[in-house]
Order: C-alpha cells, then structure tokens, then sequence
C-alpha cells in the first residue's frame, strides 16, 4: 500500500502541482477506478499540506546523497545478514560481507545510482625491508571507493592466509574501510596505517 501511494504521489499529484493543474486531481484517476471518491480527496489533501511538501522536499535531497544503495529489496538487511551466516556457516558473519552482499545484484556490486565501471584492484606484499614479495591485480565493477576498499582489504587477508603470512600489516586510505574489516575473529593479525 505504500508503494502505491508513493508512485501515485509521484505519477499524478506531483506532477499535477509541478503544473500548476490541481483541478485535475478533483476526479479520481481513470487508470484507478477502484479508488472512493471521499477517500482520493482526503490522500490529495494529506499530499498538498505545507508539511508533507516540505518533508518530501527533505527526503528527496536526503535521498539524492546516497552513494551506494542496498539491494535487499523487502527482506531488508536483518535477512541479508542471516543469507550471509547461511553462505559462510558463522554465526556472526562480518559486516563487509553483509555490506557487499546488500549491494550485490548478479553477483556485480553495483553502487553509485546503478552505474557500473572497472576499478583495478592492486595487492602488493613486501617483506620488512621493503623488497616486493607478491603482486596480486584484478578489475572489478566497482565505483565507490569504500566498497573497492573493503573489498580489496578482504581479498589480501584471505591471499595472506593462503600464503601463511603473519603479522600482515595492512596499508589503505580509508580509516571507515579498515574499521569494517577488523574483526576480532581474524586469524591474522591486522594492523591499519592510513595514509
């Protein structure tokens, strides 16, 4: 019902405002002859108030914002977290797994307003020296620059332990990336320096 009353906002009554043609709003739209009469007038009142006006003015700028939108659709994210639990077999499944799953459509991450482009993705180990160990590359459809972060601080931990590494020290530039991957049942032991 929500849904409907939102797209019938968007479709008829904006529109009719936006236009400057609220006469047209007086009869109940054709495509929805199922509607009462006392029923349309009183959801076009509620729609054209000075207080409903504003809020939608305030979501819609709130909503412009969002960089990257999850997927999950009407299940939410309590129910992503529990597909993710189920696909790992953990019981406490880490955020950035739940976080990519949520933005996971076809198994390409899609982020920034549903528009896709590759990222190269670049691991480097050095040793305490510095001398350069192991190169790991890949392309991605990844357009967020968190989400490419998660992503590649997950990839190397999981790289390290294929190797064996200990003590990794992990280099990026986002703190919020770094924070979403530490997690205390690392079987690495992970230390973050931004630059």
């Amino acid at each position: 019902m929500k849904d409907f009353k939102n797209r019938m906002t968007k479709d008829i009554i904006m529109p009719a405002l936006k236009e400057n043609d609220l006469g047209r709003l007086a009869q109940v739209p054709e495509k929805h002859p199922e509607i009462d009469a006392a029923d349309w007038c009183k959801f076009v009142e509620s729609r054209l108030t000075p207080e409903f006006l504003e809020l939608s003015k305030v979501q819609r700028e709130r909503s412009s914002k969002i960089q990257s939108r999850h997927r999950s659709g009407r299940s939410g994210m309590v129910n992503v977290r529990e597909a993710v639990k189920k696909d790992l077999e953990v019981a406490d499944p880490p955020r950035h797994r739940v976080w990519i799953k949520s933005r996971t459509k076809s198994r390409k991450l899609v982020t920034d307003y549903d528009k896709e482009i590759m990222l190269p993705l670049v691991i480097i180990f050095r040793n305490e020296e510095g001398t350069v160990l192991y190169i790991y590359t890949k392309r991605l459809n990844y357009c967020d620059p968190l989400a490419s972060e998660i992503v590649v601080l997950s990839w190397g931990a999981t790289i390290a332990r294929n190797l064996s590494l200990h003590n990794v020290i992990f280099q990026c530039d986002s703190v919020d990336a770094a924070t979403a991957v530490l997690r205390k049942s690392h079987e690495i032991q992970i230390a973050v320096v931004t630059s």
